[in-house]
């Protein structure tokens, strides 16, 4: 619990305000195994108790050989915003996996916090937190966030909010990017996957296919 403290506690600090909630829908939809066949493979996250279902163009990488990808990007955008996160994360030491599909042009990045049980209140907050430190900490407020779909959906083992966004330059609204956000609750771990494409795509039937070990 310590962590989640220090992590929210030095968000707040700095984007400089106490509280940010956001509306979730109110109704909370049963998870329910997608009817559409995928191609793809599942991952275990080394010492977690589940497994992830990703698109088989994804290949799994070290943090170092995504920190060496994100600072060799043309892109100013996406250099800034994926060389801050990971050093974030590497400097407070917590537990993250990252994925990458190059022909796609999209990262996954998955990280973790423990002794976290997931409701509509602390989803709300934990949705308008995230944003506020992309928009105020990695960006400068230079990036404007859309909110496209919103969802909330829980089975008897598990608890998944997706919240997807479109990205635009705050200057000259210039499209950059989509944003999507899931939040995922397993006993008291509650896991971020955060996945940054160019173009519009649905994840959520991979994120669905979630497996406890």
């Amino acid at each position: 619990m310590k962590k989640i403290i220090y992590f929210l506690s030095f968000i707040l600090v700095l984007i400089g305000c106490q509280e940010v909630i956001k509306e979730i829908p109110n109704e909370v939809v049963k998870i329910t195994e997608p009817e559409v066949q995928l191609n793809g493979k599942y991952y275990s996250l080394k010492n977690q108790p589940i497994k992830i279902f990703l698109p088989s163009t994804f290949v799994a990488l070290e943090r170092h050989e995504v920190l060496k990808i994100a600072q060799n990007l043309e892109d100013a955008y996406s250099k800034e915003k994926w060389v801050s996160q990971i050093e974030f994360l590497i400097q407070s030491k917590i537990p993250s996996f990252y994925y990458h599909a190059p022909e796609l042009g999209a990262f996954l990045s998955i990280y973790l916090e423990d002794n976290v049980q997931l409701d509509k209140q602390t989803a709300s907050y934990f949705l308008g937190v995230i944003q506020k430190k992309h928009e105020e900490i990695y960006f400068n407020q230079r990036v404007l966030y859309t909110k496209i779909d919103s969802r909330f959906k829980s089975n008897d083992q598990i608890k998944i909010v997706k919240s997807v966004y479109e990205l635009t330059h705050a200057e000259n609204k210039d499209f950059l990017s989509y944003y999507h956000l899931y939040l995922i609750n397993y006993k008291n771990k509650l896991y971020f996957f955060e996945l940054e494409t160019p173009e519009l795509i649905d994840y959520e039937p991979y994120v669905l296919k979630t497996t406890v070990l």
